[in-house]
């Protein structure tokens, strides 16, 4: 069985498993779908296909897009939509692939000139909206992280902060 985690941290416990299998620098093309259920991944790996079997459970942890975008590769998802781009139909399940948001992010650091109240880095997340929908479209997450510029080495710690 192949997992994709964002933290390789997450994985290090299990990795003795016998019946773990890590591939690295692969990419998941499909899942491997039989009946109602799903056997393994189709991968590619250094140029060839190959695949991967599990003997009891698949796991997948391809993010929010990655897993959504397997799914459907593999004829898992919306039935009309999966047919107009010439996927075989496995499961008509209407909602994979459905309100998917983007999540754009620009950090950007900067030390205090003194130290800011923990209060006020701690307080709820900051949103703004234009007016335009009823969800807000910025929204501001404040940090009180240590952080070292390029260039910065042999300065004096200042309290850094960051806003994304």
């Amino acid at each position: 069985m192949i997992i994709r985690l964002a933290e390789a941290s997450s994985l290090r416990p299990v990795l003795h498993r016998r019946d773990l299998t890590v591939v690295t620098n692969a990419m998941a093309r499909r899942l491997i779908i039989d009946g109602q259920r799903c056997r393994g991944v189709v991968y590619d790996k250094n140029g060839a296909e190959r695949s991967a079997y599990a003997r009891h459970e698949a796991v997948l942890a391809a993010g929010t897009i990655g897993s959504a975008q397997l799914l459907m590769v593999s004829g898992i998802g919306p039935a009309d939509h999966l047919r107009h781009v010439g996927v075989t139909v496995k499961a008509d399940l209407p909602g994979v692939g459905e309100n998917l948001h983007d999540h754009p992010v620009i950090a950007v650091a900067y030390t205090a000139s003194r130290p800011v109240r923990k209060a006020f880095v701690r307080k709820p997340n900051v949103r703004f909206s234009s007016g335009l929908s009823d969800q807000p479209d910025l929204q501001m997450v404040f940090l009180d992280s240590p952080c070292i510029r390029v260039g910065d080495q042999g300065r004096k710690a200042g309290t850094p902060y960051a806003c994304r």
